[in-house]
């Protein structure tokens, strides 16, 4: 998967991750770093994450993708479709990251969006 098929900036302030089957340790890294890249202007970041077609993702991509979300502030996340397994495990993980002060879950982008947009 290429970088710019997995993340893009929407100014002023939301990424978007799109995810296409499995997430690798390379792909985590770079979307990682590009976030701190773009973060440096932005107060209060937002992210959706559209996991409909996210694959596997390995423990040591899961222990770094907790890790490195430690230094980010995120104003809002809202995650569009998903398995349960994703949603289960999404849950999770935003208790490991109390930086995200607000989190949901959507059916579609749609309804993801217009949350965000409040």
């Amino acid at each position: 998967m290429k970088e710019k098929e997995l993340v893009t900036f929407e100014p002023p302030d939301l990424f978007v991750l799109r995810f296409k089957g499995e997430w690798s340790l390379d792909e985590a890294n770079d979307f990682y770093d590009r976030v701190d890249q773009e973060k440096q202007n932005i107060d209060n970041l937002k992210f959706m994450v559209d996991a409909s077609e996210l694959g596997n993702m390995t423990p040591k991509t899961r222990s770094l993708a907790t890790k490195r979300s430690r230094s980010l502030r995120v104003s809002m996340l809202a995650v569009v479709g998903g398995s349960a397994k994703v949603k289960t495990l999404g849950t999770l993980l935003l208790k490991m990251v109390p930086q995200v002060k607000k989190s949901k879950f959507f059916d579609t982008e749609e309804e993801a969006r217009a949350w965000l947009a409040e």
